[in-house]
């Protein structure tokens, strides 16, 4: 079975953009804010293995969703994406629970293989 990602960000292209890069060997969800980023990271019935978060993002920023994902899930695993220049917010993302940091524009490879380090087995 394969694994879920959840892809979190406002800007429809890189939703878009990280599915295409993904879709082949993960199952990829997306969401457009923060409120629906945290509803889909706590779905008990489909609760993503590993989400891919921007930070600045409108209804409920990444730092807060982050936050609250940990809190009802300590063991999700979540790599934050944010624009260069912003490493005061990589910081607390990182002291809120993120395990990794990916800078926009994103190199779809470094995508990749980040994901695969933390989702290794590819799904199987």
């Amino acid at each position: 079975m394969k694994k879920t990602i959840l892809v979190a960000d406002d800007e429809y292209a890189i939703r878009e953009l990280v599915e295409l890069t993904l879709e082949e060997d993960y199952i990829v969800i997306k969401a457009e804010d923060g409120e629906e980023a945290l509803e889909k990271a706590n779905n008990e019935a489909n609760r993503p293995d590993l989400i891919i978060l921007d930070v600045m993002m409108p209804k409920m920023d990444g730092l807060q969703a982050i936050r609250e994902i940990m809190a009802a899930n300590p063991e999700q695993e979540i790599i934050v994406c944010t624009s260069a220049g912003q490493e005061k917010i990589v910081n607390e993302a990182v002291e809120a629970g993120a395990k990794e940091l990916i800078l926009k524009p994103f190199d779809m490879v470094e995508v990749k293989e980040i994901t695969n380090k933390y989702l290794s087995k590819g799904g199987e």
